[in-house]
């Protein structure tokens, strides 16, 4: 027989939780609400279901703080090649196909102006439009968008044939912290460098005009970051004028290694008039001649050859470089 309680029930003879039962329970209730509510809340802050929400975008005084302080990796090699719109089916294709791809250690982006007619080309290249193409532009874009992904940067002609693979290494074998250009035109150590690395009688003035007025123009990181304060002081004094901007770049004073001038003229090659047994012009402004490059190892050891005459001499030179022997080079 069950055993009732003292008013007749079932219920009256079941043992009452003690106090401290009690509050345990209390507690456990508690604990479990506060726990739900930091959920509930947590899953709001970072929840990415409203499509329509906005970040607030970092000022760029902001951006750049960042970008100065945090550790990043930067790619070894940036390539902005200066093109028009009619060379895109020729020159850039040829460029994509050949030297551009040879190597993972470079990222390249073509420069085009779009101020004027523009080309019904499908994007199928990293191509980027500006309201017209000098060095000026080009340098206001990178230094905005690119100085603080790369170790070197590189300006290039179209018409220029680029060894990438070799290219990057020839820069790994420098010191990217030194404030360097390089280029057909020779070696300029921006600031003090110039100074202590050759003899007072060594070096000489230059325009920065004259510096890029060559094929291929490479700035390391540092050296880059100091065109672009340039940049932007030339900026301030003419804020409406590009023009005038460019003029204010143009006129910037480096100095150049006089001892090395004969070294990069060599490593970066520039046809002149140089004629071969058969008569030609040169390895590239003339017609493609595998026996002259064969014959003369001083152009074949550049890293870079300038001015390829059509996208068919890009092609072929490709092939030469990278062909599996000279028999097949011959037959090209």
């Amino acid at each position: 027989m069950q055993r009732r309680g003292p008013d007749g029930s079932f219920w009256g003879a079941r043992k009452r939780p003690s106090g401290r039962v009690g509050r345990r329970l209390l507690t456990l209730g508690v604990a479990f609400i506060v726990t739900v509510c930091l959920q509930f809340a947590f899953s709001r802050t970072f929840s990415t279901g409203d499509q329509h929400s906005v970040l607030k975008p970092y000022n760029s005084s902001e951006l750049h703080r960042l970008r100065a302080t945090e550790v990043k990796v930067r790619r070894p090699l940036y390539v902005a090649v200066q093109t028009t719109n009619r060379h895109l089916r020729t020159y850039v294709s040829a460029i994509q196909n050949t030297w551009a791809s040879k190597t993972d250690d470079a990222h390249m982006e073509f420069f085009v102006d779009v101020s004027g007619k523009t080309s019904s080309e499908a994007p199928r290249y990293p191509i980027v439009g500006l309201n017209g193409t000098d060095e000026t532009q080009i340098l206001t874009y990178l230094c905005e968008r690119r100085w603080f992904d790369f170790d070197w940067f590189a300006l290039a002609r179209d018409q220029t044939y680029v060894k990438t693979d070799e290219v990057v290494t020839f820069l790994r074998q420098r010191d990217k912290r030194e404030e360097i250009i390089v280029g057909h035109m020779g070696e300029v150590l921006m600031g003090e460098a110039g100074w202590e690395r050759c003899a007072d009688s060594d070096v000489e003035d230059m325009a920065f005009s004259a510096v890029l007025d060559t094929s291929v123009t490479l700035f390391s990181a540092p050296a880059f970051k100091e065109i672009c304060s340039t940049l932007a002081m030339c900026e301030k004094q003419s804020p409406e004028r590009m023009e005038r901007q460019s003029a204010c770049l143009a006129n910037y004073i480096v100095q150049v290694c006089g001892t090395k001038t004969t070294k990069y003229s060599r490593l970066f090659y520039e046809a002149q008039v140089e004629p071969t047994y058969s008569g030609q012009s040169s390895v590239t402004s003339g017609p493609f001649d595998p026996d002259f490059l064969w014959r003369n190892t001083h152009v074949t050891s550049a890293l870079t050859l300038y001015p390829v005459k059509d996208a068919k001499t890009t092609y072929q030179l490709y092939h030469y470089f990278h062909g599996a022997d000279y028999s097949i080079r011959r037959s090209s």
